[in-house]
């Protein structure tokens, strides 16, 4: 008798804390929300999750979404700051992979991929090019390796941190063929291509490039979006140039976890909804990034098999310093 008292008592807790969550829900938002975004502004994470969230507001009671940037450490300086935010849908952060499958398989981190995160939805995927200035000598990838095997010391590439997923496919790609050129990272995608520009370095492998290319500043040699971009359609890619090599790109939001659900799925639609607009899809064009739409169910699937996947993958690459 004693324990199905406790068992009424349980269900009754339970079905009030779901009542105050609708509650909350129903009145959620009544504030202006924050998304950090752990990369530079004026690159292709912050511009995309930009205009995001301007189209997002109306659905979400036209409240105003308000962009931090935190830059550095390839995201992870973005997840560390957002990690202790309430979980009440009023601090958002921009969820990329780097930062959640690759670097806590590399170092320490202040956070745990699965257990704080609560992904809402992925709208994109990055178009990640390997350039070079457009006077160098090189004109396609072949060329480029060749280059490299020959001035081992002069050969060096950027991209947006150590543990970006940018510097671990071109680690997989010259650990294929036997070389190693200086990696020399900056602070985000912009950065590194602003480095190129500037002679600083003699290759990029970013996402930060459509303009520069197509302002002839920048030669595109190689794609790592295995089915190539449609704005370089001459241009292979790298599983084209016959690299078996699994290649995450995607970008998207996330939530606290512990969010409420109800909170959450209002924010998975009006997210959901914001990226469908016209005008999100042409901003989208001019960056060259796809619009990749999963919601949070297999979204967070996604996450959790990439996670599991790059473990021995960095552990066999010697890049986990744990």
């Amino acid at each position: 008798m004693r324990r199905n008292g406790m068992v009424i008592v349980v269900l009754c807790i339970a079905l009030v804390l779901s009542s105050i969550s609708v509650i909350l829900a129903e009145e959620y938002p009544n504030k202006p929300i924050t998304l950090i975004v752990g990369f530079s502004a004026g690159g292709t994470t912050d511009l995309s999750a930009r205009k995001l969230a301007e189209l997002a507001n109306k659905y979400l009671n036209n409240q105003p979404i308000l962009i931090e940037t935190k830059a550095g450490g390839a995201g992870t300086v973005g997840l560390t700051a957002f990690i202790n935010a309430k979980p009440d849908g009023y601090t958002l952060v921009a969820f990329t992979f780097s930062p959640t499958v690759l670097i806590p398989h590399m170092r320490k981190i202040s956070y745990d991929v699965k257990k704080d995160f609560e992904p809402i939805m992925q709208y994109a995927e990055y178009p990640t090019v390997f350039v070079v200035r457009h006077d160098n000598p090189a004109n396609t990838w072949k060329d480029w390796i060749e280059w490299a095997k020959k001035n081992v010391e002069k050969a060096t590439y950027s991209t947006a941190g150590p543990g970006s997923g940018a510097h671990i496919f071109m680690q997989e790609v010259f650990l294929i063929e036997k070389i190693n050129p200086t990696h020399i990272p900056f602070g985000g995608g912009s950065e590194a291509t602003v480095a190129l520009l500037g002679g600083n370095v003699n290759a990029i492998l970013g996402s930060e490039t459509a303009r520069h290319i197509k302002s002839g500043q920048l030669k595109p040699l190689a794609t790592e979006n295995p089915d190539g971009l449609s704005y370089l359609p001459n241009v292979p890619s790298f599983k084209q140039l016959r690299y078996d090599i699994r290649t995450p790109l995607w970008c998207g939001i996330a939530a606290p976890a512990k969010t409420p659900a109800p909170i959450l799925k209002k924010l998975e639609d009006a997210f959901i909804r914001a990226a469908k607009e016209p005008i999100f899809q042409e901003m989208m064009k001019t960056i060259e990034m796809a619009i990749v739409l999963r919601d949070s169910a297999s979204f967070k699937k996604m996450v959790e098999e990439d996670y599991d996947y790059y473990g021995p993958v960095i552990k066999r690459l010697g890049l986990s310093y744990r």
